[in-house]
Protein backbone atom coordinates (compact mmCIF):
# COMPACT_ATOMS: atom_id res chain seq x y z
CA UNK A 1 0.00 0.00 0.00
CA UNK A 2 1.39 3.39 -0.95
CA UNK A 3 1.64 5.93 1.86
CA UNK A 4 1.21 9.55 0.88
CA UNK A 5 2.97 10.98 3.93
CA UNK A 6 5.35 9.60 6.50
CA UNK A 7 6.08 11.25 9.81
CA UNK A 8 8.62 10.06 12.34
CA UNK A 9 8.73 11.81 15.69
CA UNK A 10 11.60 11.50 18.17
CA UNK A 11 10.97 12.80 21.69
CA UNK A 12 13.85 13.73 23.93
CA UNK A 13 14.15 11.58 27.01
CA UNK A 14 15.85 11.66 30.34
CA UNK A 15 18.27 8.82 29.83
CA UNK A 16 20.44 7.26 27.18
CA UNK A 17 18.49 4.04 27.61
CA UNK A 18 15.35 5.70 26.27
CA UNK A 19 17.25 7.09 23.29
CA UNK A 20 18.82 3.76 22.55
CA UNK A 21 15.41 2.14 22.62
CA UNK A 22 13.97 4.69 20.19
CA UNK A 23 16.88 4.42 17.76
CA UNK A 24 16.89 0.63 17.95
CA UNK A 25 13.16 0.61 17.22
CA UNK A 26 13.62 2.80 14.14
CA UNK A 27 16.48 0.75 12.80
CA UNK A 28 15.08 -2.70 13.42
CA UNK A 29 11.30 -2.30 13.19
CA UNK A 30 9.91 -4.08 10.15
CA UNK A 31 6.78 -1.91 10.34
CA UNK A 32 8.68 1.37 9.75
CA UNK A 33 11.42 0.92 7.17
CA UNK A 34 9.53 -1.12 4.55
CA UNK A 35 6.96 1.70 4.32
CA UNK A 36 9.53 4.50 4.02
CA UNK A 37 10.82 5.96 0.82
CA UNK A 38 14.52 5.24 0.12
CA UNK A 39 15.25 8.94 0.57
CA UNK A 40 13.79 9.09 4.09
CA UNK A 41 15.41 5.79 5.05
CA UNK A 42 18.81 7.08 3.94
CA UNK A 43 18.31 10.24 5.97
CA UNK A 44 17.47 8.29 9.15
CA UNK A 45 20.43 5.97 8.75
CA UNK A 46 22.87 8.85 8.23
CA UNK A 47 21.85 11.03 11.21
CA UNK A 48 22.64 10.92 14.91
CA UNK A 49 19.47 11.92 16.73
CA UNK A 50 21.25 12.99 19.90
CA UNK A 51 23.30 15.45 17.85
CA UNK A 52 20.16 16.76 16.13
CA UNK A 53 18.48 17.38 19.49
CA UNK A 54 21.56 19.18 20.75
CA UNK A 55 21.95 21.24 17.57
CA UNK A 56 18.37 22.41 17.33
CA UNK A 57 17.43 22.39 21.03
CA UNK A 58 14.01 20.99 20.30
CA UNK A 59 11.84 18.68 22.35
CA UNK A 60 10.62 17.02 19.19
CA UNK A 61 12.06 16.37 15.73
CA UNK A 62 9.59 15.74 12.93
CA UNK A 63 10.78 14.25 9.65
CA UNK A 64 8.26 14.77 6.86
CA UNK A 65 8.27 12.79 3.66
CA UNK A 66 5.59 13.92 1.23
CA UNK A 67 4.59 11.75 -1.73
CA UNK A 68 4.20 12.94 -5.30
CA UNK A 69 0.42 12.47 -5.20
CA UNK A 70 0.09 14.77 -2.19
CA UNK A 71 2.18 17.46 -3.89
CA UNK A 72 0.05 17.17 -7.02
CA UNK A 73 -3.15 17.51 -4.99
CA UNK A 74 -1.83 20.64 -3.28
CA UNK A 75 -0.98 22.15 -6.65
CA UNK A 76 -4.47 21.64 -8.04
CA UNK A 77 -6.75 24.70 -8.16
CA UNK A 78 -9.65 22.61 -6.82
CA UNK A 79 -10.61 20.18 -4.08
CA UNK A 80 -12.66 17.02 -4.51
CA UNK A 81 -16.07 17.00 -2.83
CA UNK A 82 -19.42 15.21 -2.96
CA UNK A 83 -21.89 16.63 -5.46
CA UNK A 84 -23.64 15.87 -8.72
CA UNK A 85 -22.81 15.49 -12.40
CA UNK A 86 -24.84 14.77 -15.50
CA UNK A 87 -23.94 11.40 -17.00
CA UNK A 88 -24.46 11.12 -20.73
CA UNK A 89 -22.94 7.76 -21.59
CA UNK A 90 -21.70 4.44 -20.23
CA UNK A 91 -19.91 2.20 -22.71
CA UNK A 92 -17.30 -0.53 -22.98
CA UNK A 93 -15.62 1.37 -25.83
CA UNK A 94 -13.07 3.99 -24.87
CA UNK A 95 -13.11 5.37 -28.42
CA UNK A 96 -16.89 5.85 -28.28
CA UNK A 97 -16.65 7.58 -24.91
CA UNK A 98 -13.93 9.97 -26.14
CA UNK A 99 -15.91 10.75 -29.29
CA UNK A 100 -19.02 11.55 -27.25
CA UNK A 101 -16.98 13.74 -24.88
CA UNK A 102 -15.56 15.73 -27.78
CA UNK A 103 -19.04 16.19 -29.19
CA UNK A 104 -20.28 17.61 -25.89
CA UNK A 105 -17.18 19.76 -25.43
CA UNK A 106 -17.97 21.42 -28.77
CA UNK A 107 -21.23 22.70 -27.24
CA UNK A 108 -19.16 24.64 -24.66
CA UNK A 109 -21.66 24.10 -21.86
CA UNK A 110 -19.42 22.93 -19.01
CA UNK A 111 -16.48 20.70 -18.12
CA UNK A 112 -16.59 17.20 -19.65
CA UNK A 113 -14.95 14.10 -18.15
CA UNK A 114 -14.26 10.58 -19.38
CA UNK A 115 -13.91 8.27 -16.37
CA UNK A 116 -12.79 4.64 -16.46
CA UNK A 117 -15.20 3.35 -13.82
CA UNK A 118 -13.92 -0.24 -14.07
CA UNK A 119 -12.09 -2.34 -16.64
CA UNK A 120 -13.91 -2.04 -19.98
CA UNK A 121 -16.45 0.48 -18.63
CA UNK A 122 -16.11 4.17 -19.55
CA UNK A 123 -18.50 6.88 -18.41
CA UNK A 124 -18.90 10.40 -19.76
CA UNK A 125 -19.87 13.10 -17.25
CA UNK A 126 -20.59 16.81 -17.59
CA UNK A 127 -20.38 19.55 -14.97
CA UNK A 128 -19.61 19.98 -11.27
CA UNK A 129 -22.72 20.79 -9.25
CA UNK A 130 -22.88 21.16 -5.49
CA UNK A 131 -26.69 21.00 -5.43
CA UNK A 132 -29.11 18.74 -7.25
CA UNK A 133 -31.15 21.80 -8.24
CA UNK A 134 -28.22 23.18 -10.28
CA UNK A 135 -27.76 19.77 -11.89
CA UNK A 136 -31.45 19.64 -12.83
CA UNK A 137 -31.31 23.06 -14.48
CA UNK A 138 -28.19 22.05 -16.41
CA UNK A 139 -29.89 18.81 -17.46
CA UNK A 140 -32.51 20.92 -19.23
CA UNK A 141 -29.75 22.73 -21.12
CA UNK A 142 -28.27 19.41 -22.24
CA UNK A 143 -31.63 18.20 -23.49
CA UNK A 144 -32.28 21.48 -25.30
CA UNK A 145 -28.91 20.95 -26.99
CA UNK A 146 -30.00 17.51 -28.21
CA UNK A 147 -28.40 15.36 -25.47
CA UNK A 148 -31.65 13.64 -24.54
CA UNK A 149 -30.35 10.52 -22.79
CA UNK A 150 -28.48 12.27 -19.97
CA UNK A 151 -29.32 11.78 -16.30
CA UNK A 152 -28.18 13.11 -12.92
CA UNK A 153 -25.95 11.03 -10.70
CA UNK A 154 -24.13 11.66 -7.39
CA UNK A 155 -20.41 12.02 -8.01
CA UNK A 156 -17.12 13.36 -6.73
CA UNK A 157 -16.83 16.87 -8.16
CA UNK A 158 -14.19 19.57 -8.47
CA UNK A 159 -14.75 22.62 -6.27
CA UNK A 160 -12.38 25.59 -6.82
CA UNK A 161 -10.12 26.35 -3.85
CA UNK A 162 -10.32 30.09 -4.42
CA UNK A 163 -13.71 31.80 -4.64
CA UNK A 164 -14.78 32.01 -8.26
CA UNK A 165 -17.34 34.51 -9.47
CA UNK A 166 -19.48 32.31 -11.66
CA UNK A 167 -22.56 33.33 -13.57
CA UNK A 168 -25.66 31.55 -12.27
CA UNK A 169 -26.99 28.72 -14.38
CA UNK A 170 -29.81 30.33 -16.37
CA UNK A 171 -33.32 29.12 -15.65
CA UNK A 172 -34.91 27.73 -18.84
CA UNK A 173 -37.09 30.24 -20.69
CA UNK A 174 -40.76 29.57 -21.41
CA UNK A 175 -39.84 28.62 -24.99
CA UNK A 176 -37.21 26.18 -23.77
CA UNK A 177 -39.64 24.71 -21.24
CA UNK A 178 -42.18 24.21 -24.02
CA UNK A 179 -39.59 22.53 -26.26
CA UNK A 180 -38.55 20.19 -23.48
CA UNK A 181 -42.20 19.51 -22.62
CA UNK A 182 -42.80 17.98 -26.03
CA UNK A 183 -40.36 15.19 -25.23
CA UNK A 184 -40.29 15.10 -21.43
CA UNK A 185 -42.54 15.88 -18.49
CA UNK A 186 -41.69 16.85 -14.93
CA UNK A 187 -42.48 14.62 -11.97
CA UNK A 188 -41.47 14.27 -8.34
CA UNK A 189 -39.50 11.22 -7.30
CA UNK A 190 -40.82 10.44 -3.85
CA UNK A 191 -39.54 6.95 -3.17
CA UNK A 192 -37.15 4.22 -4.35
CA UNK A 193 -37.07 0.61 -3.22
CA UNK A 194 -35.91 -2.87 -4.19
CA UNK A 195 -39.36 -4.23 -3.27
CA UNK A 196 -41.75 -3.95 -6.24
CA UNK A 197 -44.78 -4.91 -4.13
CA UNK A 198 -44.10 -2.06 -1.72
CA UNK A 199 -43.65 0.37 -4.61
CA UNK A 200 -47.04 -0.45 -6.15
CA UNK A 201 -48.76 -0.29 -2.76
CA UNK A 202 -47.33 3.16 -2.08
CA UNK A 203 -48.28 4.29 -5.59
CA UNK A 204 -51.96 4.10 -4.71
CA UNK A 205 -51.37 5.76 -1.34
CA UNK A 206 -49.54 8.76 -2.80
CA UNK A 207 -51.97 9.14 -5.69
CA UNK A 208 -55.01 9.33 -3.40
CA UNK A 209 -53.38 11.57 -0.79
CA UNK A 210 -52.07 14.19 -3.22
CA UNK A 211 -54.68 13.75 -5.98
CA UNK A 212 -51.96 13.33 -8.60
CA UNK A 213 -51.13 10.59 -11.09
CA UNK A 214 -48.44 8.32 -9.71
CA UNK A 215 -46.44 5.73 -11.60
CA UNK A 216 -43.80 3.15 -10.83
CA UNK A 217 -40.79 2.80 -13.09
CA UNK A 218 -38.03 0.22 -12.90
CA UNK A 219 -34.36 1.09 -13.32
CA UNK A 220 -32.19 -1.98 -12.91
CA UNK A 221 -33.16 -3.56 -9.61
CA UNK A 222 -34.64 -0.34 -8.23
CA UNK A 223 -38.34 0.59 -8.38
CA UNK A 224 -38.95 4.35 -8.34
CA UNK A 225 -42.16 6.13 -7.48
CA UNK A 226 -42.90 9.26 -9.57
CA UNK A 227 -45.68 11.59 -8.51
CA UNK A 228 -47.35 14.10 -10.83
CA UNK A 229 -47.06 14.84 -14.52
CA UNK A 230 -46.30 18.48 -15.29
CA UNK A 231 -45.53 20.43 -18.43
CA UNK A 232 -43.30 22.95 -16.63
CA UNK A 233 -40.91 22.94 -13.68
CA UNK A 234 -42.79 25.65 -11.78
CA UNK A 235 -45.89 23.48 -11.43
CA UNK A 236 -43.75 20.55 -10.28
CA UNK A 237 -42.12 22.89 -7.78
CA UNK A 238 -45.49 23.67 -6.20
CA UNK A 239 -46.10 19.98 -5.57
CA UNK A 240 -42.56 19.56 -4.25
CA UNK A 241 -43.18 22.34 -1.71
CA UNK A 242 -46.38 20.62 -0.62
CA UNK A 243 -44.52 17.32 -0.17
CA UNK A 244 -41.80 19.01 1.87
CA UNK A 245 -44.46 20.56 4.09
CA UNK A 246 -45.67 17.00 4.66
CA UNK A 247 -42.14 16.13 5.89
CA UNK A 248 -41.28 14.20 2.72
CA UNK A 249 -37.85 15.79 2.49
CA UNK A 250 -36.11 13.29 0.20
CA UNK A 251 -38.29 14.10 -2.81
CA UNK A 252 -36.96 15.99 -5.84
CA UNK A 253 -37.98 17.11 -9.31
CA UNK A 254 -36.96 14.89 -12.19
CA UNK A 255 -37.67 14.67 -15.89
CA UNK A 256 -39.25 11.65 -17.53
CA UNK A 257 -39.31 10.84 -21.23
CA UNK A 258 -42.79 10.69 -22.70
Amino acid sequence: MRRETETTSIHSGQTMVRWASVILLLVLSSSVFPQMSPRLKQFLESRNFLELIEAYKQEKIVLWNEGNKVRQEKARPYVVADGYRCQVLATSSREKAVAEARKIESLKLDSVYVIEASPNLYKVYVGNFQTRRDAEIFLDRLRNAGITDAWITPAKIHVPKAPVVKAPIPTPSAEEEEAVGKTFFYAIQVFATLDSTKAFTLRDTFSKKFNQPCEVIQQGKVWKLLLGKFQDRASAGELLTRLQNEKITDAWITQVAR
